[in-house]
């Protein structure tokens, strides 16, 4: 067969809000709070402060929603239905009139798009505090930033010229797609540049250590839990941009708990497992949904007030490191599975059905499975020295390499702290 392709270009460079139905919880964006990237505390010490800063390697890849790697534009469907996107609205509204004026069938390429983009995670950075107000107790605070950018996109309409049907959707539908959603449904189907802060974690965390003199390889042993907040600081979104996702959770309020045990053996290996889970609180805001079965998710149309009950986030760490082994030098290797469930939404509207809305790609499970590789340097860990400020200083790699429904990219950082 022979297609006539037309491609379409379009790069922007202004700023703009975000989101999709997609969050900070379908990427590996840096979360200062966890177990495996924040610096080491200083018992004896009473306040610590630190910097983190990151950025990715590459452009993040893209995870299909049922597995397998695809384009970043692609995790919920290979091509883009725009015909589809006609459906499902009342035959007296001007979408539904569009859809009469077309007048085609869907046979899988009649008015569909390929499309594809690339998303750089160019920074992401926090600022974090931890006050110890006994020798064991703390409370912690954490704000991440982060700055992101769409750009490359390109739509590729797959439409054929043989039919009649053929020739009505390009004429009416394919060849000006870009007004006609943003005329229908207010949606910008361009690239985007977006800076803003993260969600804040507020914490209560404890530590004991347990020493094992009697034991012939095992040294110590520390245990540690933690529990707190998530306060939803993050920009919000904006459902009128192409794939624009929060740099937090949309709005919501979490809560967060944590703990996982540290073994120390021959004065040199250490190795450790923690385990955290978030649990957010359902919130309502203005969202994106599918109202007929077939839709892709970048050609939403309709938009209402969603209420979004999120499913409960799992994150698990393993990790075996030298340990201080010459002059408070450190070597790391971790892995990491990282897990969100499933989300359902709601809304109060009989106009459109909550059962197709649920059909949603972007609601399905999240995971991703990573490597962290560190080397951190704690020149003065030695409590005997009595210095009044310890510094601190952490080079990390993070390497994914399996995901589900989720944007991921090697990254880089460095941590830097101070303890007073």
């Amino acid at each position: 067969m022979r297609y006539t392709h037309a491609i379409v270009l379009c790069i922007a460079l202004g700023t703009g809000g975000i989101i999709y139905p997609y969050t900070i919880l379908n990427t590996n964006f840096l979360r200062p709070y966890d177990s495996i990237v924040r610096p080491r505390y200083h018992v004896g010490c009473g306040l610590q402060v630190a910097v983190y800063g990151e950025t990715g390697l590459s452009s993040a890849q893209g995870h299909f929603y049922r597995g397998g790697t695809s384009n970043i534009l692609q995790i919920d469907a290979q091509t883009q239905d725009a015909l589809a996107m006609l459906d499902g609205f009342p035959v007296d509204s001007a979408i539904g009139q569009k859809r009469i004026q077309v007048d085609a069938t869907d046979d899988g390429i009649r008015g569909h798009f390929n499309l594809c983009g690339d998303l750089d995670f160019r920074f992401g950075g926090a600022l974090s505090a931890r006050y110890s107000f006994t020798p064991h107790f703390m409370i912690s605070a954490y704000l991440p930033f982060y700055s992101a950018r769409l750009h490359n996109v390109a739509w590729r309409d797959i439409t054929q010229s043989i039919t009649a049907q053929d020739i009505r959707v390009r004429t009416y539908l394919t060849q000006d797609i870009f007004s006609i959603v943003r005329q229908l449904g207010c949606l910008d189907l361009c690239g985007w540049n977006r800076t803003g802060l993260g969600d804040m974690a507020l914490l209560a965390e404890w530590f004991g250590d347990y020493q094992q003199p009697n034991r012939q390889m095992l040294d110590n042993v520390r245990l540690n839990g933690r529990g707190g907040l998530i306060l939803p600081t993050g920009r919000k979104s904006d459902p009128d941009r192409l794939f624009a996702f929060a740099f937090g959770h949309d709005g919501a309020t979490g809560i967060l708990f944590g703990g996982g045990i540290d073994v120390l053996m021959a004065r040199i290996l250490q190795v450790g497992v923690d385990v955290e889970l978030l649990h957010l609180f359902g919130n309502t805001r203005e969202r994106r949904i599918k109202v007929a079965f077939e839709q892709t998710e970048q050609l939403l149309l309709a938009k209402t007030s969603v209420y979004r009950d999120w499913g409960l986030t799992q994150r698990f760490n393993v990790y075996a490191q030298f340990y201080r082994f010459y002059r408070g030098l450190s070597l790391l290797a971790g892995y990491q599975f990282y897990k969100h469930g499933r989300d359902r939404i709601a809304f109060k509207t009989c106009a459109f059905s909550q059962e197709i809305a649920n059909t949603s790609p972007s609601l399905n499970e999240v995971i991703i499975h990573q490597v962290q590789l560190t080397a951190s340097f704690d020149p003065w860990y030695d409590p005997c020295l009595n210095h009044k400020v310890r510094p601190y200083v952490e080079l990390y790699a993070r390497l994914p390499f399996r995901a589900k429904n989720a944007v991921t990219a090697p990254m880089v950082g460095i941590v830097f702290a101070l303890d007073f």
